[in-house]
C-alpha cells in the first residue's frame, strides 16, 4: 500500500471518528436542552404537562436501574425481581408527581443564564450550535463519500464513452469537482469576512484616491484573522468568567445578581482585555461603584456585540468543509494517477476501487 492510500485512509477514519462524536454531541445538546426546558416550566395541571413527563421518565430510569442492579445478584426468582423492578418504576411514576415543582427555580436560573449569559449564548444558543453542527455532519458526510468514490456522478456522458475514456473522464470530473469547492470556499469565505466580520468591501485606488477598487482578498482576510483572534479571547473569558458562575447557578443564586461591580472590574483586569483593547475601550466596560450589579457577560467593547457574536466563527464551518472537500479530490486523482486506486467504469457508474480491498 503506498503513502497517498494510507493517508486516504487515516483521513477517512479521522472523518468517521469526529462524524460520530458531532452526531453525539447532537443528540446530547439536543436532549439536554429539551430535558432542561420541560424541567423549568411548572405543572399547574393544566396545559404544559412537560415537567410532569420528564420528572418521570427520569424517575422511571433511576428507580428501575437502581432496583435492578440491586437484586441482580440476589437469590430471587426472575420473576419476583421483575415484580420488584416494577413496582420500582411505577414509584419512580409517583415520586415524579408529588415533587412536580422540584428544582424549577433552579431550572429555570439555569436556562436564562445559558441563553443570556454564558458562551452558549455568545455561540448562538442551541439552535446556533445544532444548526452548525449539522452542516458540519453534512459536509463530512461528502467528504466520506468522495473519499471512497462514492459521490453522486451524473453518467450519461460515461455510458456512449469506450472503456479506456473512462479514467480520463473520471479524472476531468474529480478535477472540476476540486476547483468548484475551492473557488465555493473562496467565495464564501470572503462574503463571510464582508458580511460578518466587516471587511471593507470596497477602498480607494492606490495612486487614484477619487476612484473607487475592491478590497484586495489579502486585507479581507487580515480582517477575518483579527477578528478570530478577538473572538478567541471574547470564548476563553467568557468560559473563565461561567467557570465562576456556574457555582453560584447550581446554588439557586440568580445568575445576574451575584456579581458585584468590585468582583467584575478585578475579573476584567486579571483578563487578557488589555492587550488587544485600548485602555479608553476596556474602561468603558468597568463598573462605576464596588456595589453595582454586573450581569455576568462580556462584549466587544468596541462594537458592543456580545450575544451571538461567535456564531460568524461556526459559519466558518462551511469554506472550511468545502476547502475539505476539495482537497480530497485532489487526494482521488493522485491516487488514480500513480495507481493506487482503479477507475472502473460500467457505463453507469465511475466507482473507485480502492487496491488491497474487497471491490
Amino acid at each position: 500500500m503506498g503513502i497517498l492510500s494510507r493517508v486516504s485512509r487515516v483521513w477517512q477514519r479521522i472523518e468517521v471518528t469526529l462524524a460520530i462524536g458531532i452526531a453525539l454531541l447532537e443528540i446530547g445538546v439536543l436532549v439536554g436542552w429539551v430535558s432542561l426546558r420541560a424541567w423549568s416550566s411548572r405543572y399547574t395541571g393544566e396545559g404544559d404537562s412537560a415537567g410532569l413527563v420528564v420528572r418521570a421518565v427520569v424517575g422511571v430510569v433511576l428507580m428501575g436501574v437502581v432496583t435492578h442492579w440491586g437484586l441482580l445478584r440476589t437469590k430471587l426468582p426472575c420473576t419476583a425481581r421483575r415484580v420488584a423492578v416494577t413496582i420500582a418504576c411505577v414509584l419512580g411514576v409517583i415520586a415524579a408527581r408529588l415533587g412536580v415543582d422540584v428544582g424549577c427555580d433552579q431550572a429555570s436560573n439555569l436556562v436564562a443564564w445559558l441563553q443570556s449569559a454564558s458562551v452558549l449564548a455568545l455561540m448562538g444558543g442551541p439552535r446556533g450550535v445544532v444548526t452548525r453542527l449539522t452542516l458540519w455532519l453534512a459536509l463530512i458526510g461528502a467528504s466520506l463519500a468522495a473519499g471512497r468514490g462514492k459521490h453522486i456522478n451524473i453518467d450519461v456522458a460515461t455510458r456512449m464513452l469506450p472503456r479506456r475514456a473512462v479514467v480520463p473522464v473520471a479524472l476531468f470530473g474529480w478535477g472540476v469537482a476540486a476547483v468548484v469547492s475551492m473557488a465555493a470556499t473562496v467565495g464564501f469565505l470572503d462574503s463571510i469576512a464582508v458580511t460578518k466580520f466587516r471587511a471593507d468591501a470596497f477602498t480607494s485606488c492606490k495612486g487614484e484616491e477619487s476612484k473607487i477598487c475592491d478590497t484586495p482578498v489579502a486585507d479581507r482576510f487580515a480582517v477575518v484573522r483579527q477578528g478570530l483572534a478577538v473572538d478567541a479571547l471574547l470564548f476563553r473569558t467568557q468560559l473563565a468568567l461561567d467557570w465562576r458562575t456556574l457555582p453560584q447557578v447550581l446554588s439557586g443564586e440568580p445568575y445576574d445578581g451575584w456579581m458585584t461591580g468590585q468582583a467584575w472590574n478585578e475579573f476584567l483586569d486579571e483578563s487578557d482585555f488589555g492587550l488587544y483593547f485600548s485602555p479608553e475601550a476596556v474602561q468603558g466596560l468597568r463598573a462605576q461603584t464596588a456595589d453595582e450589579i454586573r450581569t455576568p457577560a462580556l462584549v466587544d467593547p468596541t462594537t458592543g456585540e456580545g450575544r451571538n457574536r461567535l456564531i460568524r466563527v461556526l459559519d466558518l464551518i462551511l469554506p472550511f468543509g468545502l476547502l475539505v472537500l476539495g482537497l480530497k479530490f485532489v487526494l482521488r486523482i493522485l491516487l488514480a494517477l500513480t495507481g493506487e486506486i482503479q477507475v472502473d467504469g460500467e457505463g453507469t457508474h465511475e466507482m473507485a476501487v480502492e487496491l488491497g480491498e474487497a471491490p
